[in-house]
């Protein structure tokens, strides 16, 4: 089967630039990525709309048509992948970032709580030291530092408990991402494999049918 000029041309610019070192691509960003995605889409739907054009001034037109779709349903599916792969990694890379904010407010949190305790500690034992007076209507100024100690120190546990339950709910929604992404990636392998036997089988029977 003969590929259409455009189409083959794009092909070996497509691969000129897959054949790049790989040193080259460690360097580029995942949005140069999508930029490099964008224009090559449009180019090869520029290249399939001049092929199409070709093809309607040959004499099996539907065979040429045929040809022409399924390359650039591969390339396109393609550069679909490409994009699944930049969408998962954006994906673990905010959940990455909202973990660290969670790990980090919690490790202020157990700062906070441990400053509270070794306030309060001296207190109490100062208070236990002290005499008790009879008739006494008020507690202590040493008991009342104690007891806001003990407050502080017991807000910032549940405030740390409160941060590693959100922890949690991150990890999970970024692993049901992760398990979307990759049904989303087969499903579309499937319909592609689907696709792709479709148009071989319609072209085999176009071009028995033209057979003399």
């Amino acid at each position: 089967m003969k590929i259409a000029p455009h189409f083959a041309l794009w092909c070996l610019s497509a691969c000129a630039v897959f054949a790049q070192p790989v040193s080259d691509e460690a360097n580029v960003t995942p949005a140069a990525e999508r930029l490099r995605i964008v224009g090559e889409r449009a180019s090869i739907e520029a290249s399939f709309k001049a092929d199409e054009a070709a093809c309607q001034r040959r004499f099996f037109v539907s065979h040429c048509l045929a040809g022409i779709r399924l390359g650039r349903n591969e390339a396109l599916a393609k550069l679909r992948r490409q994009e699944l792969v930049l969408d998962e990694s954006d994906r673990k890379q905010k959940a990455a970032q909202q973990l660290l904010k969670i790990d980090k407010k919690a490790a202020d949190q157990r700062q906070q709580e441990a400053r509270a305790q070794s306030q309060t500690a001296p207190l109490e034992s100062a208070t236990r030291n002290e005499p008790v007076e009879l008739g006494a209507a008020a507690p202590s100024q040493g008991a009342a530092s104690a007891k806001a100690g003990t407050g502080q120190a017991t807000q910032a546990r549940q405030q740390r408990k409160a941060d590693q339950a959100d922890a949690r709910q991150v990890r999970a929604a970024a692993n049901v991402e992760a398990a979307q992404a990759r049904q989303a990636k087969a499903a579309q392998r499937k319909a592609e494999h689907e696709r792709r036997l479709q148009e071989s089988s319609a072209t085999t029977g176009k071009a028995l049918a033209a057979a003399p």
